[in-house]
């Protein structure tokens, strides 16, 4: 069996902090918004969350619960740790009271009996948003439910629900579709 030959144009010829360095030197954009979690069970998701906030242009990533060390987020998130602003928060009311003083919209994706499609939803473009999804088991506390706006992705397929972190990435979208469609 032989080795299968690569046209030089398929190989990637710039590491990954290469390729952002020279994103950001030719002015990637950012967007007034930051992806935010509960606790995650699992280290991968939050590293899909960063590698997501960062590809989208979002502002920071805020954490409510534990962060792993960096370098384990450096390794899960691809290297895009190493550019983005990272918070975390000890609880639900710090968080709350971090969005409170900073001006922030807290958008919730969670199954409640009054959440709203995403595709009905209209993102706000005057003000900071902070996009959050819940733990993998429990979902969003309630107290931040009681102070958000609670969207839905509908899932037209047999499974329940989607994985956290694909939430966010789905959402992160929705809200940058918008926001360039003026």
């Amino acid at each position: 069996m032989s080795a299968k030959v690569y046209p030089k144009s398929s190989i990637r010829e710039k590491t990954r902090d290469q390729i952002t360095e020279d994103k950001i030197r030719k002015g990637a954009i950012t967007y007034p918004v930051s992806l935010a979690c509960v606790n995650f069970q699992s280290d991968g998701n939050l590293g899909y969350l960063i590698r997501s906030a960062a590809c989208f242009g979002a502002e920071e990533v805020l954490v409510i619960g534990s962060v792993p060390d960096y370098r384990t987020l450096r390794q899960l998130s691809c290297g895009t740790a190493s550019w983005m602003t990272i918070k975390s928060f000890r609880n639900p009311s710090e968080y709350l009271a971090y969005t409170r003083e900073n001006d922030v919209q807290v958008i919730s994706l969670e199954l409640t009996d009054d959440s709203i499609n995403i595709m009905d939803y209209e993102f706000p473009k005057d003000r900071k948003i902070s996009i959050l999804t819940g733990n993998e088991s429990y979902g969003v506390p309630a107290e931040i439910i009681m102070n958000s706006d609670c969207l839905y992705i509908p899932n037209p397929g047999y499974g329940a629900c989607m994985n956290t972190a694909q939430a966010a990435n789905v959402a992160l979208y929705e809200y940058v579709r918008q926001i360039m469609r003026g």
